[in-house]
Order: structure tokens, then C-alpha cells, then sequence
């Protein structure tokens, strides 16, 4: 029997996780091998279909590499022309593992500099007694993410209970992941919050369109005395521009990433002032759960995969930013107008097409529909203009919240994104009319209206609700 190949090169896999991947390979007929370094896994890679590791001579001597899985959030050391022999092979990330241990480093450091815990250390060092420097904290501060994945995420999270003054997100599409953040900006909208953060926290991947985000021009909009965490990459930040400030006494900075690692032994960020150095070590997976999370998200992918389902991390070879499965692609879709050719396709819509049917046809016609396993929820979200009034689209039908789904989403999840973005609503629901037009009222919304939208699986229509902002 020929069994498919899986290469492994994690070194801190314990027992357990390697039992589970093993296990999981032989189900879908993969002869699974685990190895330490990827100088040991080179005689196996010729034949490898799927390989989970971090280093590129990986995918460089897999001529047959299908997928490539990286352990790491970042991917930017494969996002070279050399980086794969298989012009053809999927990457994919570990995002989603990292969040809890790099938003802990953040709090670290910020706690760190903002008590002066360097400073203090420093006499201690010299057995002098001080007690009385003086201390800033994060409450009532005024926050900057740049990066809203899952490190500003549950960066936000942890800061939320410091009491901030406010949390500002900043990433590409605009969007405001769960709600999370009071305010959203677009990349090329920084500049306007800068003067107005205290401190700015930067988890971005390393990227052409990052590269050097932060230069002398946006170090001298930010207040004096602001402070700068960065646990993405070090190419985000012109680090020479950085150091000019730390030393002039205006800023301080919190650096886990550097445009040269390891900093070389003569480089004079050693003992620059008002900066406090990790060496790369935010996203170490020397943390248990780190680690557990990496193989559940590998496993996950690995059933996705062996499904012929999308993968869910996939990362553009090209770009180094998410690609992201159907469900990635939906949320990023471009503004367009929507045409009355687009009002009647959806009464056109056979209520009696199965599933598969149904998809296709709005895919074909909208681009995109969204679903998760089976089951359809947030079925489609899109950005559109309708009759030149701003719209975020999100239909919403869960079979176990038809009673209250309605008002519970949109008033813990999407309320602050959508007022904050000037966004009216179209929502589903399996409630009458009067009762989604009280909703929006309640939060401001006006003009309510109700279409019967045939949904496959369900023997009544569902009722597309319409709200403009006032």
C-alpha cells in the first residue's frame, strides 16, 4: 500500500501532540515523520506531500510539497521567488496560537517602562535605595494597535482591564474584528491618529507594504513621551530614526523585533536610553499552550485538507498577507453599487434549491457567500452602497437563536462597529418586521424594512431587514 508522506520538524512537540498527529495522518492514509532539524528531514522531503515546519530549506527540497504549514504566525522568510521547489504548494500560518503569549509580553513591557522598572533596576544594581521616580500607568492612557489579528486582539483584551481612555485599531480593510475596538482606522488614515497616542503597540507581519511603516515621519507625530511596543516585526519600525528619538529624550520603546537579528555586538541599541530589549522571545513556544495550540490549528487545517476543504490560514506566497478561505476572502470584498439586476436576484432565488445549488448561484452572481461546516451563519458579509447609502450586509440564521438572535448579536457584537463606521444594517431574521424595526430604534437606526429571502433548509422564508444610520 502506498501511504502519502507528512514531515514534521517542530521540536517542542511533546509525546501527546505527536500521538494526535500521527493518529490523525494514519486516518487519512499519511505516513507521518517527525524530526528535530530540518537538516534530519532532508533524505524524507522528495516525497513529501504535506510538511509542518519553519525553516524554507523545507520547501525548498519538497519537489512534490502540496502544503506547506508553518508552527510560526509570521511566514516572512517564505515569501521569497527561491522559497518553494513546487511552484504550486499552499502556505499557511499558526495564527491564532500566539495571541495569549505575545499580549502578555506587551503588558510587560508596557508595565515595565511606564514604573520604570529599568531605572529602578539600576540603582538597585548599584545598591542605591530610590523610591521616588515618577510613574505613568495604562489607565486613562490613549492606545494605538497597529494589528488588529489575534495579538491585538488579545492585546486589547488584557488592556481593556486598565481602563484605558480609548482603544484605536489600525489595519487594512478598516474593519473592526468582534466589535472589539472604539475606533477603526485604515493603514493610510495612521498619521491622523498618531498625535492623539500614548502609546502605539505594533504586531504587524514583516511585508513590502510594512516595511518601514513607521519612519521619522510618524515618530515625530506622536506626543513626547509616548511609548512604542513592537512584537511584529523589526522592518516595521526605520530603526535608526527610533534610536534618534529614544536618545534626543522624547520617546521610550519596548522592542522584542529588530531589523537585524540577533543585534550585532557592536550595534549601539545596547545601551541606548529610555529602550528596553527582549531578544525575539514574545512568541517563543517555550509556553505549554502555545504549542497546544499550534497542533490543534495544524490538525484542524490537516482535516480541511484531507476534506479537500479550504484551508483556513492560507497566506499569499506573494504578498505574505492572508489569503484566508472563503470566509477570509467575504469580509474583504470590495464596495461596489448595488444594482436592481442584484434586488431581483435575490426574489428570483428558488427557496426548494439544495444547498450546494444555492451557494453557487450567489457566488456567482455576489461573488461570495460564507458558510461553516453545514450549518449556514453569517452567511453573507459584504460591503455595499445601497441607493448610495452605506450598507454592512450580515445574515445571520442560526437555527438555536431564532427567538433572541437578532437582538443579541447586533447589540454586543456589531453595534459600536457599525455607528462608529456610519454603516446601516441588513440583517436576517426569523422575527416580524415590528419587532426588528424596535430593535433599531432602540440603537438609532430608522427607516426599518422587511424582504422575504428564500434560504434552503428552512421552510419559511427569512425576513431581510434593512436599517439606514441615521
Amino acid at each position: 500500500m502506498m501511504y502519502r508522506k507528512l514531515v514534521v520538524v517542530i521540536p517542542d512537540l511533546t509525546e501527546n501532540h505527536r500521538v494526535r498527529i500521527r493518529e490523525a495522518a494514519e486516518r487519512h492514509g499519511f505516513d507521518c515523520r517527525f524530526f528535530g532539524e530540518p537538516s534530519e528531514s532532508l533524505p524524507y522531503l522528495k516525497d513529501a506531500e504535506v510538511v509542518v515546519g519553519s525553516d524554507p530549506v523545507l520547501s525548498q527540497n519538497a519537489p512534490n510539497l502540496r502544503w506547506l504549514c508553518s508552527p510560526f504566525a509570521g511566514t516572512d522568510r517564505f515569501i521569497t521567488d527561491d522559497a518553494f521547489a513546487c511552484p504550486g504548494a499552499e502556505l499557511t500560518n499558526s495564527s491564532g496560537a500566539y495571541g495569549v503569549t505575545i499580549s502578555e509580553h506587551v503588558i510587560m513591557l508596557l508595565t515595565e517602562i511606564l514604573r520604570r522598572q529599568p531605572e529602578y533596576q539600576a540603582h538597585i544594581e548599584k545598591r542605591e535605595w530610590i523610591r521616588w521616580l515618577p510613574v505613568r500607568s495604562i489607565h486613562g492612557s490613549r492606545i494605538t494597535l497597529l494589528g488588529t489579528g489575534d495579538i491585538g486582539q488579545e492585546t486589547l483584551r488584557r488592556l481593556r482591564g486598565f481602563r484605558p481612555r480609548q482603544i484605536i485599531g489600525v489595519n487594512r480593510k478598516g474593519c473592526n474584528p468582534g466589535g472589539l475596538f472604539d475606533r477603526i482606522v485604515r493603514r493610510e488614515q495612521l498619521e491622523e491618529v498618531l498625535p492623539e497616542t500614548d502609546l502605539l503597540i505594533i504586531s504587524l507581519p514583516g511585508t513590502q507594504d510594512t516595511c518601514r511603516m513607521i519612519s521619522e515621519r510618524q515618530l515625530k507625530l506622536l506626543p513626547d513621551d509616548a511609548v512604542i511596543i513592537n512584537v511584529g516585526r523589526g522592518t516595521v519600525i526605520d530603526q535608526p530614526a527610533l534610536e534618534k528619538e529614544l536618545r534626543a529624550g522624547r520617546l521610550y520603546a519596548g522592542l522584542d523585533v529588530f531589523e537585524e537579528e540577533p543585534i550585532p555586538q557592536d550595534s549601539t541599541l545596547w545601551d541606548c536610553p529610555r529602550l528596553v530589549i527582549t531578544p525575539h522571545v514574545a512568541g517563543n513556544t517555550s509556553l505549554p499552550y502555545t504549542v497546544d495550540r499550534i497542533v490543534e490549528l495544524l490538525l484542524e487545517d490537516f482535516e480541511n485538507y484531507c476534506s479537500g476543504r479550504p484551508l483556513i490560514r492560507r497566506v499569499d506566497r506573494r504578498t505574505g498577507h492572508p489569503a484566508g478561505t472563503e470566509t477570509e476572502k467575504n469580509a474583504s470584498v470590495s464596495v461596489r453599487s448595488v444594482t436592481d439586476a442584484d434586488k431581483d436576484f435575490w426574489f428570483s432565488l428558488d427557496r426548494h434549491l439544495d444547498k450546494e445549488e444555492f451557494d453557487r448561484k450567489v457566488r456567482d452572481r455576489m461573488g461570495y457567500v460564507l458558510m461553516k461546516g453545514d450549518q449556514p451563519i453569517a452567511i453573507l458579509r459584504y460591503m455595499l452602497f445601497w441607493d448610495s447609502i452605506p450598507f454592512c450586509t450580515m445574515l445571520y440564521v442560526q437555527e438555536n437563536e431564532q427567538r433572541n438572535g437578532f437582538g443579541h448579536m447586533l447589540m454586543k457584537h456589531w453595534e459600536k462597529e457599525m455607528k462608529a463606521k456610519g454603516y446601516g444594517l441588513v440583517m436576517t431574521s426569523t422575527q416580524k418586521d415590528e419587532e426588528a424595526q424596535f430593535f433599531y430604534r432602540a440603537i438609532g437606526y430608522t427607516d426599518c424594512g422587511a424582504l422575504d429571502l428564500p434560504f434552503p433548509g428552512y421552510e419559511q422564508p427569512t425576513e431581510l431587514i434593512m436599517g439606514k444610520a441615521l
